[in-house]
């Protein structure tokens, strides 16, 4: 791989103005992919290196596409197989933090100028960890199955286990939208869980040049976007979308354009009456109804008369070019019989049998080329005729079409008349948007940790756009009005493709180390019911070998007091800036009872509504910690914490993780499984 490493980092120098953070080699072509602005510098795009020639592309560029889904091992028709993987940190005259896989496993370099000309870059930077950048996702998206997830179209879902940048790939999603698809930052909106999270969104917005999103939490979402507090339940939903389907359809069989203009159309009595009933035989409906059928009998009428028009000049032109034939041959014998060696023939008494055999093959090309001409000339006159027919036919068939949409707005308009409650008249009305028009106030609308959205929210959101996307994991699961699980969607067959969910699946855990990252994903693992299995090969060297998380029993006060002063201690010996230590709390009780203890202790302390990160310890609520991330936690484990609320926890810790409980208190079992595994010390 250090050959590998050595192309990689002359090319670079070649160019380094490239930002160049992942590459994909094939057979006898490298791509390399970069920042988004990189097509702003004017730098050309491809070149020749040691392995053969290579390419750059911006990653939002929609070229990149099928290579940002490129997994190792995978075959490009064109190029080959993809025989390595690299990742990079590109900085002004090196690539820090490279890493290759290739068939023959992991390399990590920290520096291409270290590892190449044996340069200390130690001397450059601390020996203490940069808690704020470590295992920090950066523009590029960095696996296969990220990159394929910001292509999905439609309605889709992104699902993964906590770390595994969820969030990040939907927000790279919005940069696609910007940069390829041209849509108006206005028509995207981005929904999360509470407004504590907003500030991590803009700041990854930001990183990507991206702003003016609408960030909001679900609830001010539904109340900006709809008249009234929907109180709708799944089958109330149901209901309406079926009511909307159902009609929709009548109204589509009965007013079918492909059907409606073409000759023989008969109306389907059975359609009708069912199109009646559905509007309780609304008069203005049936009216304006009535009236546009009359229109389109009429529009089928002159088809049958100017088809008639045409067809009798068809036939009159045949007859006539018959005549005219007729007078050409008669003309041409006429002609022949005056020549001289007509004259001689009769007088030897030579006479020909018929006018055919009068004609020679010269006469006989001559008649066909000026019966040509004939046709020709009078089939333009039919052709032009008729295409004044089509024309008059294509205006009138046009316009009612577009009197077809004022149709449709009276038969809606009649069927949500016949829903009394105005929530659900609302909503029906949307449902009809959904099936007849399309036209929505967002393209598409992203929903963070959507599992703890509820199925009716999700609907009443799906509603509002033309794109849903929902990133969430099952297993992180805190609200009971949430969906919980993706096959509890309040309507079939959305979120669908082939008749499955559509849900891109992620795994790899970018926000903690590999001793975090280990216990997380297979704390989920039991909660689903699955074995323990180890992950190492997931991660990179610079990855691998920090603290395992840990479990600390808690006998006296003076023990928690301890815990917290090693923890602050642990913050400032070992990272290269101060931030406080964050300790988890379920409610105000507990809240209080941490700080009485901390009584008398010379600590600076805030809690999350006025978060200080001077401050030496942040209490933060566990109900307010999903989708937020923190370097070193105290996580509290009480007998009635749940599995889901302990994998949340898990997941929110970047760096270092201690839980604590109470001695003699009954530890969660998987807890316990995971320290006799040895992936948590106790």
């Amino acid at each position: 791989m250090k050959k590998e490493l050595a192309v990689d980092f002359e090319t670079f120098s070649q160019k380094s103005d490239t930002p160049v953070f992942h590459k994909i080699k094939f057979d006898e072509t490298s791509i390399y992919l970069t920042k988004s602005f990189f097509y702003e510098s004017g730098i050309p795009n491809t070149g020749k290196n040691h392995f053969g020639n290579y390419r750059l592309f911006s990653w939002s560029d929609a070229r990149a596409k099928a290579f940002l889904g490129f997994e190792l091992g995978q075959e490009s028709p064109a190029l080959g197989i993809a025989s390595v993987i690299g990742s990079f940190t590109p900085l002004k005259d090196d690539l820090r933090d490279v890493k290759y896989v290739s068939g023959e496993g992991k390399a990590y370099f920290k520096s291409a100028l270290a590892e190449l000309e044996g340069k200390n870059i130690e001397e450059e930077s601390s020996e203490k960890v940069d808690a704020e950048n470590f295992m920090k996702m950066k523009e590029i998206i960095p696996t296969g199955a990220q990159g394929k997830a910001i292509y999905g179209d439609g309605d889709y879902i992104i699902d993964g286990p906590a770390g595994t940048g969820k969030s990040t790939t939907v927000l790279q999603k919005i940069k696609l939208l910007e940069v390829q698809e041209k849509i108006n930052p206005t028509r995207i909106q981005v929904i999360v869980k509470n407004s504590k999270v907003v500030p991590r969104f803009k700041e990854l917005l930001a990183a990507i040049d991206i702003f003016d999103i609408s960030i909001l939490p679900v609830g001010d979402f539904i109340a900006r976007n709809y008249s009234n507090t929907p109180s709708v339940g799944v089958d109330e939903l149901s209901f309406l979308n079926k009511l909307a389907v159902n009609a929709s359809d009548i109204l589509n069989f009965v007013f079918d354009t492909k059907t409606l203009f073409a000759l023989g159309y008969q109306l389907n009595q059975n359609y009708w009456d069912q199109m009646c009933e559905v509007t309780k035989n609304d008069t203005s409906f049936i009216s304006a109804a009535k009236s546009f059928l009359e229109k389109a009998e009429e529009v089928r009428e002159s088809k049958k008369v100017n088809s008639k028009s045409i067809a009798d000049k068809q036939a009159e032109l045949r007859k006539n070019t018959a005549i005219e034939k007729e007078k050409l041959t008669r003309a041409i014998i006429k002609k022949n019989e005056k020549s001289l060696l007509r004259r001689l023939g009769k007088r030897i008494g030579f006479n020909a049998t018929s006018n055919e055999s009068a004609l020679s093959l010269g006469d006989e090309a001559n008649i066909r080329e000026q019966l040509s001409k004939y046709k020709n000339r009078h089939q333009e006159v039919i052709e032009k005729f008729k295409l004044r027919f089509d024309e008059q036919i294509h205006l009138a068939e046009q316009s009612l079409v577009k009197e077809l949409e004022s149709i449709k707005e009276v038969f809606v308009k009649a069927v949500v008349k016949t829903t009394r409650d105005r929530n659900e008249a609302e909503i029906l009305r949307l449902y009809f948007n959904k099936n007849l028009f399309g036209n929505y106030p967002f393209h598409t609308i992203i929903v963070d940790e959507a599992q703890d959205v509820s199925s009716v929210d999700i609907e009443l959101i799906r509603l509002c756009t033309q794109n849903s996307i929902l990133a969430g994991d099952e297993s992180q699961t805190e609200n009971p009005d949430g969906i919980g699980l993706w096959d509890n969607l309040a309507i079939e067959n959305t979120f669908t493709k082939n008749d499955n969910l559509n849900i891109y699946q992620l795994r790899h855990n970018f926000r903690q180390t590999y001793e975090l990252g280990n216990v997380s994903y297979n704390y989920r693992q039991l909660i689903l019911g699955r074995g323990i299995e180890d992950i190492k090969s997931d991660y990179f060297e610079d990855q691998i070998g920090f603290n395992k998380p840990s479990l600390r029993l808690i006998s006296a006060e003076e023990d928690f007091v301890h815990l917290v002063k090693a923890r602050i201690d642990y913050i400032n010996e070992t990272f290269s800036s101060s931030f406080p230590l964050v300790i988890f709390y379920e409610n105000s009780s507990s809240l209080q009872r941490f700080k009485t203890l901390l009584q008398g202790e010379n600590f600076t302390i805030c809690n999350d509504e006025n978060l200080e990160y001077a401050s030496d310890i942040l209490f933060v609520n566990i109900w307010e910690i999903a989708g937020r991330e923190f370097p070193v936690v105290l996580a509290p484990l009480t007998e009635s914490t749940s599995a889901n609320t302990i994998y949340i926890m898990l997941s929110r810790a970047k760096f270092d993780l201690t839980f604590f409980t109470g001695a003699g208190k009954t530890i969660d079992p998987y807890i316990l499984l995971l320290c006799q595994h040895g992936l948590i010390n106790k």
